[in-house]
């Protein structure tokens, strides 16, 4: 902790947040207990959050940490994934990772409370859609209201959905007479249209894998599959920005031509996602989507500024490569914020730090000039005695000792079980040694 820093106990900053300061540190916490704080101070405040981690890995165990934690909070908890791949691979991206970044877009645009968004790295630095393209494409189709089948068919190519003989995976759709299925990215399950002439006669759910249906419902609301849009009334300016990229390069005449006679009668195709800052006049970030009160939540700051120098090296090198093979390809200034502009947004509001050590650069002290320290203990030698006093004749012993400290602490002790029935087994164990416990489910 840096001396200049004022220190803050954890019940002020519940209680205060960040009103005092534009920026609070958080130290001595790792793992699970980082979730647990951070729900803590959801509970109290409401405000939306941006927590941003190093990797997918550790923001999937994040979000696993928070749903426990939060069990019994109404937290609408969003994960924005990263892209898989780099841009220069010139192969599409998953199509489960492309929809759950546009559905996880769609509901910042519609949260009705105060979101908790959790993404990485490069989940903040790739540059995005611009909020006005989803906004526009999304269509409300409603039983009984009428609209222009082929319209449909059109949008659907154009916003990233492949045509295909069996609908089963995110973005495909078919059309079979008056009955159109297809998957969008904001629901669980495909959905069956029926028209009967230009009316939408019924609107079911079904199952991907036996193609029965599962649940009628009065309306649904169409996204787009991907980021990466094709818009016939700005097809001209589009190509033309495909073009001017594609002089620049010096890219071979040939394979210009090809990309664009392919945008012309495919629409999308294998590749083109890479190309995505053409597409617009301008780009988004994840910042731009963002209610303006969230809390930015770095965690491991250190470790974030790492992982955003590494993306942007292996971006340069992608981009070199391309740029040897004569590919057409846009600049990782195009597709990636820098870690000068990630860390000016990252700390432009209201900033609360998360760091197991409270070790800090003399230069960062300005970032947070207050500090909130915690102490988190663990019980490994709780554990650890059980696991000697197995076969004893008290095994449980050290916990009921443990268990005790804690109340003469004046503490709440939570026992977190697999199961009811292991929660069940563990309550008459504690109970032979005259301790009660109360059942929580969560």
């Amino acid at each position: 902790m840096d001396q200049k820093q004022a220190k803050i106990s954890f019940p002020d900053l519940l209680r205060e947040g960040g009103r005092s300061a534009s920026a609070i540190e958080i130290s001595g916490v790792a793992g699970s207990a980082q979730a647990a704080v951070l729900t803590r101070f959801y509970q109290a405040h409401r405000s939306p959050l941006l927590v941003v981690l190093p990797d997918s890995k550790t923001a999937q165990t994040f979000i696993q940490d928070l749903r426990f934690f939060a069990a019994r909070v109404e937290m609408p908890l969003i994960y924005f994934p990263p892209y898989d791949l780099l841009p220069y691979k010139f192969i599409s991206y998953h199509n489960e990772i492309a929809a759950g970044r546009i559905r996880a877009l769609y509901k910042l645009l519609e949260a009705p409370r105060p979101p908790v968004v959790v993404t990485t790295v490069a989940g903040t630095m790739q540059r995005l859609i611009p909020k006005a393209e989803v906004t526009d494409f999304n269509e409300l189709l409603m039983a009984g209201e009428e609209i222009d089948p082929e319209a449909l068919l059109q949008k659907l190519s154009m916003g990233g959905y492949t045509r295909s003989m069996l609908v089963e995976e995110v973005g495909d759709f078919c059309m079979r007479g008056g009955i159109l299925d297809l998957f969008c990215p904001l629901y669980d399950a495909p959905l069956r249209i029926e028209f009967f002439g230009d009316m939408v006669e019924s609107l079911r759910f079904f199952s991907a894998n036996t193609q029965r249906t599962q649940e009628q419902i009065d309306d649904a609301v169409i996204l787009p599959a991907r980021e990466t849009l094709i818009k016939m009334g700005t097809l001209d300016q589009t190509l033309a920005r495909i073009r001017a990229q594609a002089a620049e390069l010096e890219v071979p005449v040939t394979q210009v031509r090809q990309v664009v006679s392919r945008i012309k009668e495919e629409g999308l195709f294998p590749g083109i996602d890479g190309l995505m800052p053409l597409m617009y006049d301008e780009t988004d970030t994840l910042f731009d989507y963002l209610p303006s009160n969230t809390y930015m939540v770095p965690v491991e700051p250190a470790h974030i500024e790492a992982e955003a120098e590494n993306l942007l090296d292996k971006a340069a090198e992608g981009y070199a490569q391309a740029r040897a093979g004569q590919r057409l390809c846009v600049s990782p200034e195009a597709l990636y914020l820098s870690t000068e502009e990630l860390n000016g947004r990252l700390s432009a509001g209201k900033c609360i730090q998360v760091k197991q050590l409270p070790v800090q650069r003399r230069e960062a002290a300005e970032m947070a000039p207050s500090a909130c320290h915690l102490e988190i203990r663990t019980t490994d030698e709780v554990a650890q005695a059980l696991k000697t006093q197995l076969r004893s004749e008290t095994p449980f012993g050290p916990l009921v000792t443990w268990l005790h400290e804690q109340k003469a602490q004046g503490r709440v002790a939570v026992c977190a079980c697999h199961s009811r029935a292991q929660a069940d087994r563990l309550t008459a164990l504690l109970a032979n040694y005259d301790i009660r416990t109360a059942s929580a489910d969560g």
